[in-house]
């Protein structure tokens, strides 16, 4: 039977190292999701917008997304692609899940493993903040008021996101591992890819994991550095240009906007403390490796 992997994220997890360095290099893997080699990710734009289509588009795109899968040569296929589980004008990151498990629902014959990577809530939570501080700065002027008042940080309550995937999915049929696992120097990256029965060639923990380190000046973290598709996204006319361009096209023109420079990064602000209300907002007491006997979900120690 044809095994798919479905890793999803969370964003702030690895998952631009495991794009860059780990998964183009599974042995007897079709990895097809986000690529950083220059080559076509063959999947990973279909992937996503298969799920942002209208209910008439996403029946048309699943099944050719279906026929896509079944026409690999590999009888093991794995997609990256964390963009699932960011708020979108398209959708949020429910809707998205909730896509998803539809498609998982059409994939018969097919044995699909979604895979998730989860870490300590609120340094997950401020790092997307800073680093998407462009985008919300207008909405959330602030790291409280965005775990406050966005449903996008809900994606950071581990027992919400679990208790999301259960619903969708079940609870046998998805995975979790642990960023803290996978940040070790001494072997996390080979115990994860060991874990999903698979085979990689040899990556040096140790020098290569952190992707998107922010930079910082005194007491302050800078933003991902402005461009002219961040800045676009952030306005009215983003969504004029999306309508004016078909969409083959607009994935390559959307790439060049991502390389033309609009202006320096934003210092965010660095809170001295996170307050007992954002805590319990997170869940961050919530005992991540505590699952029911039997969970399919496995939090790595």
């Amino acid at each position: 039977m044809r095994k798919l992997i479905i890793h999803i994220g969370l964003p702030k997890t690895g998952t631009t190292f495991l794009q860059k360095r780990v998964f183009p290099f599974l042995k007897s893997v079709a990895y097809v999701g986000r690529r950083y080699d220059g080559r076509k990710p063959d999947l990973a734009f279909t992937f996503i917008n298969c799920l942002h289509a209208g209910k008439a588009g996403f029946a048309r795109k699943a099944l050719a997304f279906v026929d896509q899968i079944h026409s690999f040569d590999h009888d093991i296929v794995m997609l990256s692609e964390e963009q699932i589980l960011i708020d979108t004008p398209k959708g949020d990151w429910q809707e998205n899940l909730s896509r998803l498990a539809d498609l998982v629902s059409m994939l018969d014959g097919v044995d699909v493993h979604v895979v998730a990577a989860f870490r300590d809530p609120i340094s997950c939570a401020y790092s997307f903040f800073v680093e998407r501080y462009y985008l919300l700065k207008k909405e959330y002027s602030n790291f409280e008021t965005f775990v406050l008042k966005s449903n996008q940080a809900k994606l950071f309550d581990f027992g919400y996101f679990v208790a999301t995937m259960d619903e969708l999915f079940g609870k046998q049929n998805y995975r979790i591992f642990s960023y803290e696992q996978l940040s070790r120097n001494d072997g996390g990256v080979a115990s994860i890819v060991q874990h999903l029965e698979l085979d990689c060639t040899p990556v040096n923990d140790a020098t290569a994991f952190r992707e998107n380190v922010k930079k910082k000046e005194g007491r302050f973290y800078y933003s991902n550095p402005i461009n002219v598709r961040t800045w676009l996204a952030s306005t009215s006319v983003g969504k004029l240009v999306r309508q004016s361009f078909p969409r083959w096209s607009y994935n390559w023109i959307s790439t060049l906007l991502h390389q033309i420079p609009m202006g320096k990064s934003l210092l965010v602000r660095v809170d001295d403390c996170v307050d007992a209300e954002l805590k319990e907002i997170l869940n961050t007491n919530v005992e991540m490796e505590a699952r029911p006997t039997g969970h399919a979900v496995e939090y790595f120690k």
